[in-house]
């Protein structure tokens, strides 16, 4: 069995849905409405994980998603994660479309709870 684990930190635009110049905000981890569940790449063992960054759309839709960071550094599972978001929603109310969300998913091999590594330098 493998545990997936996520956590995020939301970034917004700044601006709000009049249009007006906001301050950035900074959110908590999101409620998802549908998460995304990357499979845990063949091959890999101990602990994987992504930073990945997309915009928010319509609809909770997660858009222009990009890899900012994978552990360890050949591993596969950024591009698992990428093949996943495309059904994953993020609560509509929570960002704003436009908005940017960044957040980490991490995964390990096996049932033991896991925690994300600190990033290699």
């Amino acid at each position: 069995m493998i545990e997936l684990l996520m956590a995020a930190t939301l970034f917004a635009a700044p601006q709000d849905p009049a249009g007006e110049l906001r301050e950035p905000r900074q959110w908590g981890a999101p409620a998802w409405e549908r998460r995304p569940i990357p499979d845990y790449p063949e091959g890999e063992s101990g602990v994987v994980q992504a930073l990945i960054t997309c915009t928010a759309g319509d609809e909770g839709r997660l858009l222009d998603c990009r890899i900012d960071r994978v552990s360890p550094r050949r591993t596969r599972f950024g591009r698992e994660v990428m093949r996943r978001l495309p059904g994953s929603r993020i609560q509509q109310g929570l960002i704003q479309p436009g908005d940017t969300t960044t957040f980490l998913i991490w995964a390990c091999a096996g049932a033991q709870p896991c925690e994300p590594t600190a990033w290699p330098d």
